[in-house]
């Protein structure tokens, strides 16, 4: 299946296919239509910028069976995209773990979700237009707990890959 990435080299920015420790260039549009463009490039001679610049992300929270209690997810910069897009994958049925400071925290799949991707894409489009690259969060399953600064929080799933980021302070809250 495709991992596509959103790459710059020096002033060049682009879309590649992730293959391994190499990007393969492509061109055109990368959710349809697009086609090789060029020789493979060794990951560590290019920055990996996000995958889309949505005009808009929308969350959906408590939105599975089991967190159906639990309180939403939405807070200030909380934007978790990782840096590749993949494509042909079933939707409805993506495994998701979640780790904290090395302890699995979560674990559950989008079979779980009271209304299915396809269901929030449609309630969303209902009420504003979506563009290619807008991102919509169907939440994550019960069980993250607090995070503070200076966790390591860790999002897993087979098709998908691994992200991992470190809990930090906002700029303008650091050393009060």
């Amino acid at each position: 299946m495709p991992r596509f990435v959103r790459w710059q080299r020096e002033l060049r920015i682009g879309f590649g296919l992730l293959e391994g420790e190499r990007v393969v260039p492509v061109s055109g549009w990368i959710y349809d239509g697009w086609q090789v463009a060029g020789e493979a490039v060794p990951l560590e001679e290019l920055t990996l910028l996000s995958p889309c610049t949505p005009s808009k992300i929308i969350g959906a929270g408590l939105n599975y069976r089991s967190a159906a209690a639990a309180k939403g997810k939405a807070f200030d910069g909380f934007q978790p995209l990782g840096s590749a897009i993949v494509t042909e994958l079933d939707p409805g049925c993506v495994p998701l773990e979640m780790w904290l400071n090395g302890e699995q925290v979560q674990r559950g799949n989008t079979d779980d979700l009271i209304f299915s991707v396809a269901e929030l894409v449609s309630a969303a489009s209902q009420i504003m237009t979506l563009e290619p690259g807008d991102v919509l969060l169907s939440g994550t399953p019960p069980g993250s707990g607090s995070l503070t600064v200076g966790d390591q929080i860790e999002a897993c799933s087979e098709p998908l890959g691994r992200l991992a980021n470190i809990v930090a302070a906002e700029a303008d809250q650091v050393g009060r």
